[in-house]
């Protein structure tokens, strides 16, 4: 499920080899109904700054326009929040990401957020998916259950990643990841940090997930579907292992 870093890096690499404009206002609906407001513009060399309104809030955007998307923070008087954010269409993602002790995403309880761009269709009222029957509407059902996360660790680089991962019923998927390096060597320990956010679309068709990146050109991705000690799901697919996020 997902080789979805895969598939969505290798379209991103092929059909974004710059930075995009991020620049425009963008809308959504939060959860009582009132309406959020993303306000960005973006300079030549590809910083972006702007505001963020909603919920009689007021935050502030510090972030920068990368060939993966847009990468920063929002600050307001409640604190700071790293800032994801990626073009569907129109439409645009973002996805909301309280620090940690050790200053790292929290990917496990980010918010994902779908705004409009003025002018565009608003966000959210693109029809969902055909609601599926049988096996693809046990597995439909399964995926859009909760948010999936899955982690993984490399002894030989000392990275050990994150990785959250949602699927929405009007069809989008996005997945969010950090990772964390320690090398050490004559210096002593060195660490790294990175987070990057993807997305792309989705679909169940006979027993088994697609994704697509233009909404064409479906790949299909192999599932196994098994349950732990406690009856709680896990997903298999490429090599990981992905659980319910708590």
């Amino acid at each position: 499920m997902l080789r979805i870093i895969g598939l969505v890096v290798a379209a991103l690499m092929c059909s974004a080899a710059f930075a995009q404009n991020f620049g425009g206002t963008f809308t959504t609906t939060n959860q009582q109904g009132g309406t959020v407001t993303l306000k960005l513009t973006q300079d030549a060399a590809s910083n972006v700054k702007g505001t963020l309104i909603g919920n009689n809030n007021t935050f502030q955007v510090d972030a920068r326009a990368t060939p993966q998307g847009l990468m920063g923070k929002i600050t307001g008087v409640q604190g700071s929040l790293y800032l994801m954010a990626q073009y569907e269409g129109a439409n645009l993602v973002v996805v909301l990401a309280e620090p940690m002790p050790d200053g790292q995403p929290n990917l496990n309880s980010a918010r994902h957020l779908l705004f409009a761009k003025t002018g565009a269709a608003p966000a959210g009222k693109k029809p969902p998916p055909e609601k599926a029957s049988g096996m693809d509407g046990q597995l439909t059902a399964l995926l859009t259950r909760n948010a999936w996360c899955g982690f993984t660790y490399n002894k030989n680089s000392g990275t050990s990643t994150s990785e959250r991962v949602v699927f929405m019923a009007n069809g989008l998927v996005t997945q969010s990841s950090g990772a964390q390096t320690y090398n050490s060597g004559p210096a002593g320990s060195v660490a790294g940090q990175s987070a990057n956010a993807n997305q792309a679309r989705w679909k169940v068709a006979d027993g088994m997930l697609h994704l697509s990146q233009d909404g064409m050109n479906w790949a299909p991705q192999q599932l196994q579907v098994t349950q732990n000690s406690n009856g709680s799901p896990i997903i298999k697919s490429g090599g990981k292992e992905y659980m319910q996020c708590r």
